[in-house]
């Protein structure tokens, strides 16, 4: 095992494609992601496999879904075929201003993805364009400190 967590091409092509939809309206976005931990050699690793989203309610430097968006996530979540899967974090971008948690994703980190496999990948679709190395990175808490995060290794794979 090489890296602490894998997204799936279609995990990673489905958040960028929702930020940088909603970047050229100068708006943030965000969704969950779907996937399973799985254990090689005795450590854990975190496999994401998909990226789900509804409506959010967005300005540049703020999103959250909308009232509406609960059902309708559950909706998708539930008619999913692949029973094993739950959700292991969520993505959500800074347009145009990199990738760290903010005080308010650490404080969402905090209350709706506290366990240790938990993930939040945040994504610069303004940055893609021009630094491909820096548009995304994956955070999460710290065990002993849930102030503090720590970056995680990952790496996007592609399906055969």
């Amino acid at each position: 095992m090489d890296y602490e967590c894998y997204i799936s091409e279609l995990a990673y092509s489905k958040g960028l494609k929702h930020a940088k939809e909603n970047a050229e309206l100068k708006l943030e976005s965000m969704g969950l992601l779907i996937g399973q931990v799985n254990t090689y050699n005795g450590k854990n690793y975190l496999m994401v496999q998909d990226y789900i989203t509804a409506e959010n309610q967005s300005t540049a430097v703020s999103v959250k879904f909308s009232r509406e968006a609960l059902s309708n996530l559950t909706e998708k979540f539930s008619n999913r075929q692949d029973k094993n899967l739950f959700v292991v974090g969520w993505m959500h971008s800074h347009p145009s201003y990199g990738c760290f948690l903010s005080s308010t994703d650490i404080a969402t980190q905090t209350a709706c993805f506290n366990q240790p496999n938990n993930i939040a990948v945040v994504i610069d679709p303004v940055l893609k364009e021009s630094n491909p190395q820096d548009h995304i990175r994956v955070f999460r808490l710290n065990e002993n400190d849930s102030r503090r995060y720590s970056e995680v290794s990952f790496a996007i794979i592609k399906k055969n």
